[in-house]
């Protein structure tokens, strides 16, 4: 048995299983020596003040979820707040000695499965100066605006809420690593030149939410690990331009699975080492991808599936066929060295582009591909030298269309 608490080496992670009397007595009584405290599963629906009141500065760790609180739980760390900086010392002594300032040094704050609507409470999580992991996954909050005051974020867990758009106020967090908006309600698109700021994002989570478009600015973050965008609405993607990530390393993960994609690129395929496009609307692979595997297969002597592993399975698909694709890259490419298909000769028009520097020249071409918005200044979608684009087609649909017309101009297509 432990004589007195020091004998813990004052450190304690505390969790309650019961709101009682004798409990709140045992937590008042080890407040000054515990690191991790857990409140969660008690259906709270209010916090006390005097649970909180002896913590200090060696409390890193501080959950809440699985209860019935709401935003009014920030009223009393508000409070909490507002009197340890009233009793806070101003002699010379160390900061630290106020038992009251556990919110300078608190790193991890987990409010999951609570009541919690409306707006962020930024006003009072910004006074967590320390505060680098923050999640509120499976509530009802409907708004980001002031999360920037929240600079010291690393981890970020949304999901789960009722989020319509990702306002400016978040691309100001530029120490963000982790950004989770799974199951949400975004329809807006997102601004490119705002994620360009988030320069440390390693995993970006939009799965399940009604996004019609993805920015190009997404594929091009350089400590980017994993992008899941699946179960949406995307139709197409953005021309991803040859100097995408240039010299940085791949993307380990690219989810885009449970969309409306018809189309795959080799800009895409370049980027990711798994990408899963799985349950789309893709009828043909271009041979030029497969080329493109081929060959980095051959120069630095991998596998298929150690170049990347591509999950084309569940798509109405003519070419390759289904077959060729159920069983992974590997099958994939021997089919393709089988069948030695070579890329066939298209007729199409081409048109060059010419102007002064930085006139949005790029910017400009882009969105005539896939007809997405862009600004003139977004740097991943800047030429260095010549770029080239091909627009695939359905030839068939092509040729019925000409079939239908009479005008000089298409006779003139047939001659």
């Amino acid at each position: 048995m432990y004589k007195c608490l020091t004998d813990y080496e004052q450190q304690i992670a505390l969790r309650l299983l019961q709101v009682s009397s004798r409990s709140t007595e045992l937590l008042q009584l080890a407040a000054p020596y515990v690191t991790y405290l857990d409140l969660s599963h008690l259906r709270l629906f209010a916090i006390q003040p005097q649970w909180l009141v002896g913590l200090t500065w060696r409390l890193k760790t501080l959950i809440l979820e699985r209860n019935c609180l709401d935003l009014r739980v920030f009223d009393v760390i508000d409070e909490i707040i507002g009197v340890g900086k009233r009793v806070s010392p101003r002699s010379g002594r160390s900061q630290r000695s106020s038992p009251n300032e556990w919110y300078n040094t608190l790193c991890e704050l987990r409010l999951d499965w609570n009541q919690m609507d409306g707006a962020l409470p930024a006003s009072t999580l910004a006074k967590l100066t320390d505060l680098t992991r923050l999640s509120f996954a499976h509530n009802a909050l409907n708004t980001l605006r002031g999360v920037d005051a929240l600079s010291t974020l690393r981890v970020l867990n949304l999901d789960y809420n009722r989020i319509s758009n990702l306002p400016t106020d978040l691309f100001s967090l530029k120490r963000l690593e982790y950004l989770y908006l799974k199951r949400n309600q975004l329809l807006q698109p997102i601004l490119g030149i705002g994620f360009q700021r988030l320069t440390h994002l390693r995993v970006i989570d939009l799965s399940y939410n009604g996004l019609s478009t993805v920015p190009a600015a997404l594929f091009s973050l350089p400590q980017l690990e994993c992008l899941k965008v699946d179960h949406n609405t995307l139709i197409s993607l953005p021309i991803i331009q040859s100097q995408t990530r240039q010299g940085s390393r791949k993307i380990l993960t690219i989810d885009l699975a449970y969309n409306r994609l018809t189309a795959v690129s080799t800009g895409l395929v370049r980027l990711a080492q798994h990408l899963d496009l799985s349950h789309n609307r893709i009828r043909n692979v271009p041979p030029a991808v497969l080329k493109w595997i081929a060959n980095t297969m051959q120069r630095k002597g991998l596998r298929a599936s150690q170049v990347i592993q591509l999950n084309l399975t569940e798509n109405p698909l003519k070419w390759p066929p289904l077959r060729a694709v159920s069983d992974g890259t590997d099958t994939l490419m021997e089919f393709f060295h089988d069948s030695q298909t070579e890329v066939q000769t298209y007729h199409g028009l081409r048109a060059v582009l010419v102007g002064e520097s930085k006139t949005g020249k790029s910017s400009l071409v882009l969105s005539m591909l896939d007809g997405q918005c862009r600004f003139a200044d977004e740097r991943e979608e800047r030429t260095y030298a010549i770029d080239t684009f091909e627009i695939p087609f359905d030839a068939s649909n092509c040729s019925n269309l000409l079939e239908q017309s009479t005008t000089p101009a298409t006779e003139s297509l047939h001659s």
